[in-house]
């Protein structure tokens, strides 16, 4: 595909990315398929009234046109008058009883399903798609969801969707934990508000997967608990010990339990005794003692006797927990593990005492780790920027709120330190400001990554030639307009697509694109809500057809411009002005006798094309084969 057929297929498409009205979504369609349609044949596929269906579709058909297509001889017309937002209770009711699969699921995939007796009909001798759907429809009345619950064919999906529908009643959810098959019982043994009751049941289960679910759900009763808690699997009893509803004579059970997996997460679980707790933190597996250490709620006198544990594993845990005392911290930071050591120097409530004691390690890796706190004082940050180790005076770059620790490193001989102060969203205005002509980019782009940098400095940043500083630079959204403008007269033809895609780019900007030479820029500004009407204007008499069919698409284009443009001799342009949501209703009813059948198709879908063009539209008999690229909206 040609540069400029992608571009203005982009430009279609930033309709998307800006606008999420339907009409606006019309409108981008359109444009792309005016530009984008491969030559004849296209792939096989069976021509469809598309004028038609699109008048079905259209939210401001009336009920009579409504009505009227509901009678359609063709399936795919019956079917788009189906899933019409404003369709009757009447005409609801009887495309439910439609011949055809498709155009009955179509409503029952609505939010306001059809009235009870036929939903009852329904429940009878169907295709099984017609059951799932009324079983995953949360308004299906609960009479209904009993009677699938016992249809012939009870497919997996049918059963999953009763299973998964907050409307099912209790007693279809209770037949579900008997006969659902594996993958609908997994699913409820899941699931937080399923009763007691249910989950006693399943509790029960043949299945592995069913039971370590109902083991793990805190809803399940203590009595169905403990019933798992001797279960011979040991993936269920380890889920046991890990739940918080597990009753403390069970927890104290599965302590003694042969596996250390099981009394791993007895350990760990806050529902643990402290008796219990103090025997397993005596365990001979570390991975116990590990578990039983980061335990919220074991007692201060016990954490404390793990600091002098000797697998540093289970000391790294004692870090970790948030009883961890201003003695217990101390004794870690001196640490010979260099994980425990790192794990206390990145504390957010570490103390000066341990902060004094971990400057006396030797590991740039501890120091690294210090230096990154910013909860350290200034005395601590002020000993650590003078460290030789380029990791740590970059780590405290990144990371120090203290300003004449960053104004001294911003003027560090490491571009990899200096980075790291540009970085810095405390690093002071002027600190900032003072790296804006760096010879390093590395440097200039984290200036330009960082909010607190200054419009100024931002527009200072616009003069570097380097066009990925530039790239970064239109990124922001509170770059200067005087900054962005700079950049648009320099830029290229990459840098030009850039801006016009942009979300952030000025309508001063998109004016000066619209005057480009490469009518594929004109074209994607032309589709711009944010540019000027006059400009549209301009462009709506471009010599460039395609730019002519991307200005008619606008919605603020100006009506007299659109009425100009009813007559122009490419049909594209004419498709575009009819799926703009700002056409007149003249506009639209010229275009319905319009001799393309794809102009009288968007007009069809336009909400304001009068009622009575869409009645004379209901009438309409051309058939087509749809391009590739729309038969998945039909």
């Amino acid at each position: 595909m040609s540069t400029f057929r992608r571009i203005a297929i982009c430009s279609a498409l930033a309709v998307f990315a800006v606008n999420s009205n339907k009409q606006m979504v019309m409108a981008a369609e359109a444009l792309a398929t005016s530009v984008a349609l491969p030559s004849f044949p296209w792939n096989s596929s069976a021509p469809l009234p598309h004028v038609r269906i699109a008048v079905a579709a259209n939210p401001a058909a009336s009920q009579a046109v409504l009505t009227k297509l509901s009678r359609d001889r063709h399936d795919k017309v019956r079917e788009s008058v189906a899933r019409n937002p404003n369709l009757g209770d009447e005409l609801k009711d009887r495309l439910a009883a439609d011949v055809e699969q498709e155009v009955r699921e179509a409503v029952l995939q609505r939010k306001v399903l059809p009235n009870r007796s036929i939903l009852m009909r329904l429940t009878r001798d169907q295709q099984p798609t017609t059951y799932e759907l009324l079983a995953s429809n949360p308004n299906t009345p609960p009479d209904i969801l009993r009677r699938l619950v016992n249809v012939p064919y009870q497919t997996e999906f049918l059963l999953l969707a009763l299973a998964r529908n907050p409307s099912s009643p209790p007693d279809v959810v209770t037949r579900l934990t008997k006969v659902g098959d594996r993958l609908v019982r997994t699913f409820l043994a899941r699931q937080p508000k399923m009763s007691g009751e249910m989950l006693a049941i399943l509790a029960q289960d043949g299945d592995l997967g069913v039971k370590s679910y109902v083991a793990s759900n805190a809803a399940t009763p203590a009595d169905a608990l403990d019933l798992l808690a001797s279960d011979l699997s040991l993936v269920v009893r380890s889920t046991v010990a890990s739940n918080r509803s597990t009753k403390p004579d069970s927890l104290a059970k599965l302590s003694r339990d042969k596996a250390w997996e099981v009394r791993a997460e007895v350990a760990g679980n806050p529902s643990t005794s402290k008796s219990v707790l103090e025997l397993l933190a005596r365990d001979t597996s570390y991975k116990v003692r590990f578990a039983a250490a980061t335990n919220p709620s074991i007692p201060g006198v016990l954490l404390s006797a793990l600091i002098k544990d000797k697998d540093p594993l289970v000391r790294s845990a004692v870090a970790t927990n948030s009883k961890l005392d201003a003695a217990m911290m101390l004794e870690l930071a001196g640490d010979n593990a260099l994980g425990v050591a790192q794990i206390i120097a990145s504390s957010p409530g570490i103390s000066k005492e341990a902060e004094a004691k971990l400057l006396e390690n030797k590991s740039y890796l501890v120091l690294s780790a210090l230096a990154a706190n910013k909860a350290i004082s200034k005395e601590t940050a002020i000993v650590l920027m003078a460290n030789s180790a380029p990791e740590v005076r970059q780590a405290l770059a990144r990371a120090s709120v203290v300003p004449d620790v960053l104004t001294k490193l911003s003027s560090e001989p490491s571009d990899l330190v200096r980075e790291a102060v540009a970085s810095n969203s405390n690093a002071p205005i002027d600190v900032l400001t003072s790296l804006e002509h760096d010879l390093s980019s590395r440097v200039l782009m984290a200036l330009i990554g960082n909010p607190t940098t200054s419009p100024q400095t931002l527009l200072v940043l616009a003069n570097e030639p380097d066009e990925t500083l530039r790239l970064a630079l239109l990124s922001r959204k509170d770059l200067p307009p005087e900054a962005m403008r700079h950049i648009a007269e320099q830029a290229d033809q990459s840098m030009k697509i850039f801006l016009t895609f942009g979300e952030n780019t000025s309508g001063d900007v998109l004016a000066l694109l619209a005057t480009d030479r490469d009518p594929g820029i004109r074209s994607a500004v032309a589709v711009k809500p944010a540019l000027a009407a006059e400009i549209i204007g301009k462009l709506a008499l471009d010599k460039d057809a395609v730019v002519r069919a991307a200005a008619a698409a606008n919605p603020q284009i100006r009506s007299g411009q659109l009425d100009t443009l009813v007559k122009d001799e490419q049909s594209r342009v004419r498709r575009a002005v009819a799926s703009n949501p700002s056409a007149s209703a003249a506009v639209l009813s010229a275009l319905a006798k319009d001799s393309d059948p794809v102009v009288r198709q968007y007009a069809a879908r336009n909400e304001n094309t009068p009622a009575e063009v869409l009645l004379d539209l209901a009438d309409d008999n051309e058939f087509w084969i749809a391009p590739p690229s729309t038969r998945s909206k039909r």
